[in-house]
């Protein structure tokens, strides 16, 4: 059997095949644009749009479609037309998928933040007897009149910490050496800003802003 040279050529990868396919053609004529057409229909398969192209590479090739229809001045080709069906059925799919990644995502993030939340305020709790546990043994050594008891694995013992200032009066009425100052930050307002502006408004230096995000229903 007999192997022609289009047999032996290895198959193209289908990501950004339209758009190799749109920048040959925009140097060929007219007969080459429908070999073209040809050649991208033939490699970009269903199934190598369904599991060979990113979210972004279907991006580029639907501009890289739109492209190739300007070319035919807006009128459509059984050949483009399969192709778009084909990267429409997929795009589909990746979006189904792409949003139920980041539904998960999202889930594990809100649940690891109340996770987070619950095991701080288990700690405080655990921190807060400890600190009942230490004032009662240090209750009884004052009581026992002991500064150290001994027990079978660990003994206890009091000690006295460094001496610290206890301030009963307002603190701007001490020394001025003895204080220390902290400045006063000043904060914008954003959305009074916002709508400010919004209003009319004019303020030096300030201006209106607006982002986009990403929302799945």
């Amino acid at each position: 059997m007999t192997t022609t040279a289009a047999e032996k050529a290895p198959k193209q990868p289908a990501t950004k095949n339209v758009q190799k396919a749109a920048d040959s053609a925009a140097a060929d004529s007219a007969p080459g644009n429908t070999l073209v057409r040809m050649q991208t229909t033939a490699y970009l398969t269903k199934e190598d749009v369904a599991t060979g192209l990113t979210l972004m590479d279907h991006a580029d090739e639907f501009a890289a479609l739109d492209a190739l229809w300007a070319m035919d001045e807006g009128e459509s080709t059984p050949e483009s037309e399969e192709l778009e069906a084909n990267l429409m059925q997929s795009a589909a799919l990746k979006v189904d998928r792409y949003a139920a990644v980041v539904r998960l995502f999202t889930t594990r993030a809100e649940f690891t933040r109340a996770e987070a939340k619950r095991l701080t305020e288990r700690a405080r709790r655990f921190e807060a007897k400890v600190q009942r546990m230490l004032d009662y043994s240090l209750r009884a050594m004052e009581r026992a009149n002991a500064q150290k008891l001994e027990g079978a694995t660990a003994t206890m013992s009091w000690r006295y910490n460094r001496w610290t200032a206890k301030v009963e009066c307002e603190p701007d009425t001490l020394p001025f050496e003895y204080v220390t100052l902290i400045p006063s930050s000043v904060k914008p307002d954003l959305n009074a800003l916002a709508k400010a502006l919004q209003d009319g408004v004019e303020i030096p230096g300030v201006s209106l802003s607006r982002t986009k995000s990403v929302r799945f229903s």
